[in-house]
């Protein structure tokens, strides 16, 4: 994303040249969800929408791993497309474990053990410190359900640690 800034992208140039970037990882995530061809391109469009809708706050990040960013908006909407709930995958793609170990070094031993809706908001909330309208943006999800999912993972942790102590 940097060396976009460095070609005086901003903006939506910016968020363009992004999905361009990250297209065929975009469509892989959506397609590791979804089987079937049309509502691929449908959840596709709409994790689109969710990324331009978010552009602003998109182009503040300075994060180098921006990857895994798209790839937990592609995977929200094609869960969002999705009736099961019983499909299993990777829940940070495949940045997972490079995810994980710096949260880890932040104090987030714990984030593994959650559910994949509960890490994407955690992962959200304190990895790429986005607030709550814009993740609920995002994962195409209400701000008050950021919120709750929030609470709750938060409360999971805490079970966690009691486990553990026990």
């Amino acid at each position: 994303m940097m060396e976009m800034r460095d070609r005086g992208l901003t903006g939506l140039g910016e968020i363009q040249a992004i999905l361009e970037h990250y297209q065929m990882d975009l469509q892989n995530e959506v397609r590791r969800v979804l089987q079937d061809p049309i509502c691929v391109e449908e959840a596709i469009a709409c994790a689109e929408e969710r990324i331009y809708s978010a552009a602003s706050w998109i182009c503040k990040l300075r994060q180098s791993n921006l990857k895994a960013l798209i790839l937990i908006i592609a995977r929200n909407a094609a869960k969002s497309l999705q009736k099961s709930k019983d499909c299993m995958f990777n829940p940070l793609g495949e940045d997972q474990d490079l995810i994980l170990h710096d949260l880890e070094q932040r104090s987030f031993p714990y984030l593994p053990k959650l559910r994949s809706n509960y890490q994407d908001v955690i992962v959200l909330k304190y990895y790429f410190e986005l607030p709550n309208p814009v993740i609920g943006t995002l994962l195409g999800i209400s701000e008050k359900n950021v919120c709750i999912r929030i609470y709750r993972a938060k409360k999971r942790i805490q079970e966690l640690i009691e486990q553990e102590r026990a």
